[in-house]
């Protein structure tokens, strides 16, 4: 893994984490309000992983990053 993707892995996870505990939530709070597991949740927290696109795109407008006719349409893989 190159430098600046592990940087933007570990953006996401700080900027995650900052938000859940902002917001007073727990890891399995956050799991069902993204319909996943709480164990991806704490990955994701701590940079192991990062989330599939779609995902990455319901966090960004559930947690309010961007409104969500903000999103550009996601391109089809031929």
């Amino acid at each position: 893994m190159s430098g600046q993707v592990q940087d933007i892995r570990i953006g996401f996870a700080q900027a995650f984490d900052d938000e859940i505990v902002r917001r007073g939530w727990t890891n399995d709070e956050m799991a069902r309000f993204l319909a996943t597991s709480e164990r991806q949740v704490r990955r994701w927290r701590r940079g192991e992983t990062e989330p599939a696109l779609r995902t990455y795109r319901r966090i960004r407008v559930q947690l309010g990053w961007v409104r969500a006719g903000d999103e550009p349409p996601a391109r089809a893989v031929a």
